[in-house]
């Protein structure tokens, strides 16, 4: 059986400036969660992927952080 080798890498470090939002748009509710779990969500899943990173904006780190515990998200190793 093949292992699991690929690292996903998930570029979320945009600020919003373009919606004149106040916050990232990555973090807005979409359905009751923010937009970002969805993404993170369907990385989680997929067999082919052994590990994820996250490129955010320092000052996202906590939030994202937050969903990670809250969703039990395993493969994320590290945001950058």
């Amino acid at each position: 059986m093949r292992q699991k080798t690929c690292c996903a890498i998930i570029v979320a470090a945009g600020s919003s400036s373009r919606m004149g939002g106040e916050r990232s748009k990555q973090f807005l509710p979409l359905l009751g969660k923010p937009a970002i779990a969805y993404t993170l969500a369907s990385f989680e899943k997929a067999e082919s992927i052994s590990q994820v990173l996250v490129v955010a904006r320092p000052e996202d780190f906590a939030e994202l952080q937050q969903i990670i515990r809250e969703n039990e998200f395993r493969k994320i190793k590290k945001l950058v």
